[in-house]
C-alpha cells in the first residue's frame, strides 16, 4: 500500500499566527450557539451570555474562503441585546452590530447600500439570525491590539466590503488585492515652521529672541522696549529684562526716533528738525494747508518709512516673514508710532493750537 500526497492541501500557517492587518479577503460566517434563546423562535439557544454585562451576543467564526489565507479563522461576538444604553432606552451594541449584519447581507446579495427599492428592503429582512449561517461576503480584515499585555492580539472585522466599492468585485472573484492596514502608524505631516510670534516656548512662557547685528564681533542684543533719552515711555510696557536695562545710543536700529520728549524739545527750540526725506513741505500743492486725507497719506508713508528703515537696519532681509518675533513686531510698531507722535507735534505746533486744547496738551505737554 502506498500513499498518494500530491493532492494533499498546503499546510496551514502556524496556531496564533494573525491574518495580516488590512487584508481583504472572501469570508464564510459561522455561527457558535451559546445555549441563549433570542428574540425570535428561529434563534432558540442561539446567543452567547456576557459574562461582564447582560449583553447577549452573536458568537461569529469567520473562515476565508480562498486566497492566500484560505481556511485561516478568527473569531468575532456581536452585541444583539442589553449593555449600554443611549438616551431612548436602545442597546448601543445593537445599533452597532444591526449596520454591520446589514453590510453583511448586501455585500453577500450584490446590494446597493443605497437601494431602496420594494425588493432590495425584502432581501434585508430576516426571520432570524440564524439565517445568516454560512452567509459568503467580502471583508477587510484587521488586527486588533490586546488591551491586556497577558492576551494576544487578534484578527477582526474592520468593515464590510461592499458593492459600490472598487475592491468588492475583484475579492468575490477570488482576487489577491493589495492591503490596506487599518492600524499602520500615522503619516508624518509635513513640518510647518510657526511663525515667530507663535512658537511654543518651554512653561508656557514666550520668551521673544532679539534681533542681532551680524558683525566680527559678538554682540549683545538689545532690549525690545528702549527708554528714550530724556523721556517717558510711549506705553505701558514690561519691564526689560535685567541685562537689558542700559539705554540705548540714538543711532540703534530699535530705538524710537521720536518720542514725546522730542517733541517737547523741539517746542523749547523753536522749530521742527525736519527729515529731508519723509518730512512734508509744509503744504499741499499750491503752499495751500494739506487736507485731512493728504494728511493721512503722508503719515501713512512716513510710518511705513520707519519700518522700512527699522528693517534695514535689523538685517537679515533674505528670511521670510515668519521669522520675525513678537519683540520684532512690537519694535516696528514703537517706531511706526513714535513718527506719528512727531509728525502730529509739528503739525500741531505749526496750526497754533490753543495751548488749553487737550490734543495739543497730550502731544506737546
Amino acid at each position: 500500500m502506498s500513499y498518494d500526497l500530491n493532492d494533499a492541501q498546503p499546510q496551514m500557517a502556524p496556531i496564533g499566527e494573525l491574518i495580516p492587518d488590512g487584508t481583504f479577503a472572501k469570508v464564510r460566517l459561522t455561527i457558535r450557539p451559546g445555549g441563549v434563546n433570542g428574540a425570535t423562535p428561529a434563534d432558540a439557544g442561539l446567543l452567547k451570555a456576557s459574562q461582564s454585562s447582560d449583553a447577549r451576543m452573536l458568537d461569529c467564526e469567520f473562515t476565508v474562503v480562498d486566497g492566500p489565507h484560505a481556511r485561516r479563522k478568527f473569531w468575532q461576538s456581536f452585541t444583539v441585546a442589553g449593555g449600554k444604553l443611549d438616551e431612548k432606552g436602545q442597546s448601543i451594541g445593537w445599533k452597532i452590530s444591526k449596520s454591520t449584519f446589514r453590510a453583511i447581507v448586501d455585500s453577500a446579495l450584490g446590494l446597493d447600500p443605497k437601494d431602496e427599492s420594494p425588493g432590495a428592503k425584502a432581501k434585508r429582512v430576516l426571520p432570524g439570525l440564524r439565517h445568516l449561517e454560512g452567509i459568503i461576503f467580502a471583508a477587510r480584515i484587521m488586527v486588533e491590539p490586546a488591551s491586556n499585555p497577558q492576551y494576544r492580539d487578534q484578527n477582526r472585522i474592520a468593515n464590510v466590503v461592499l458593492p459600490d466599492e472598487p475592491q468588492h468585485a475583484a475579492i468575490m472573484r477570488g482576487e489577491t488585492i493589495a492591503p490596506e492596514p487599518v492600524n499602520a502608524p500615522p503619516r508624518k505631516a509635513a513640518s510647518v515652521t510657526a511663525p515667530g510670534w507663535q512658537a511654543p516656548h518651554r512653561h508656557g512662557v514666550r520668551r521673544n529672541r532679539r534681533p542681532q547685528r551680524r558683525t566680527g564681533a559678538r554682540h549683545r542684543s538689545p532690549p525690545q522696549h528702549p527708554r528714550p533719552p530724556g523721556g517717558r515711555r510711549l506705553l505701558p510696557q514690561p519691564r526689560p529684562h535685567r541685562r537689558h536695562r542700559r539705554p540705548l545710543h540714538r543711532g540703534h536700529p530699535q530705538c524710537p526716533r521720536g518720542s514725546m520728549a522730542e517733541a517737547r524739545r523741539t517746542r523749547r527750540s523753536g522749530g521742527p528738525a525736519r527729515s529731508p526725506t519723509i518730512e512734508p513741505r509744509g503744504a499741499g500743492p499750491g503752499d495751500r494747508p494739506m487736507t485731512p486725507d493728504e494728511w493721512l497719506a503722508h503719515v501713512t508713508r512716513a510710518a511705513a518709512l520707519e519700518i522700512g528703515k527699522w528693517l534695514e537696519a535689523r538685517g537679515r532681509l533674505h528670511q521670510p516673514i515668519a521669522s520675525l518675533t513678537l519683540g520684532d513686531l512690537e519694535a516696528m510698531a514703537v517706531n511706526a508710532i513714535s513718527r506719528w507722535i512727531v509728525l502730529q507735534s509739528e503739525r500741531v505746533q505749526r496750526q497754533d493750537w490753543p495751548q488749553e486744547d487737550p490734543v495739543a496738551m497730550l502731544l506737546l505737554g
